[in-house]
């Protein structure tokens, strides 16, 4: 069992039930789970792209040092304060805060970026855990949509991102596996993108300018 996540309790968080959350070292689940509306799924999300696109931050920002783009590593440390804190990863979001700081004030860099550097690695390693023993289930097979199937899912779509639904993100994916058209697969696709972002305004206006009629 990985020393960071319990096995059973990532389990616990893959289903509808946002009250039971996994330990993940470096973050605050219970606060990172508010910023997704209480969406597990979503949550689990926005741990792999933080992830993903975290992971070379420190080469990144020594990229940034060596190329003398003081700009560039204060919206490096400034893009890692809010996306930390976005998922809960409080320790981290702070120790960015004075990375950013100290980068703004060109005072004392290097000591923040340590700080940032062992926050960072906490946190990774957390998230890590968790995706490695999440079980998810297997997708079952689905029959394609006629195509007036499909418009009106794409209208109940609609509604759900109008009320700014996160489960729009849910319906939007199940689409994919029910439609053939590769545009239709692009458009839904692309809602997915601003779905995860929480652009409703955007996936809105994809999906009533490429998919609706």
């Amino acid at each position: 069992m990985n020393a960071s996540v319990n096995k059973q309790s990532a389990k616990l968080i893959d289903t509808d039930d946002a009250s039971s959350a996994p330990v993940i070292r470096g973050l605050d689940i219970h606060k990172g789970l508010v910023t997704v509306f209480q969406n597990p799924k979503l949550f689990q999300k926005a741990l792999t792209r933080f992830a993903k696109r975290y992971q070379s931050f420190i080469d990144d920002f020594n990229q940034a040092e060596r190329l003398h783009c003081p700009e560039d590593k204060i919206l490096l440390a400034h893009n890692l304060k809010g996306s930390a804190s976005n998922v809960g990863a409080t320790a981290l979001a702070q120790a960015a805060s004075k990375l950013e700081s100290a980068c703004l004030n060109n005072l004392h860099i290097n000591l923040f970026l340590a700080e940032v550097s062992n926050e960072l690695q906490t946190v990774l390693a957390g998230v890590a855990g968790y995706l490695d023993s999440v079980v998810n289930e297997p997708q079952k097979a689905t029959a394609y949509l006629s195509e007036q199937e499909l418009q009106k899912k794409l209208h109940e779509l609609q509604s759900l991102l109008q009320d700014s639904n996160t489960k729009a993100i849910e319906e939007s994916e199940s689409l994919l596996n029910q439609v053939q058209s590769t545009t239709q697969i692009s458009a839904i696709k692309q809602i997915v993108d601003k779905m995860e972002d929480f652009d409703f305004d955007a996936a809105l206006h994809i999906l009533k300018t490429q998919l609706l009629k």
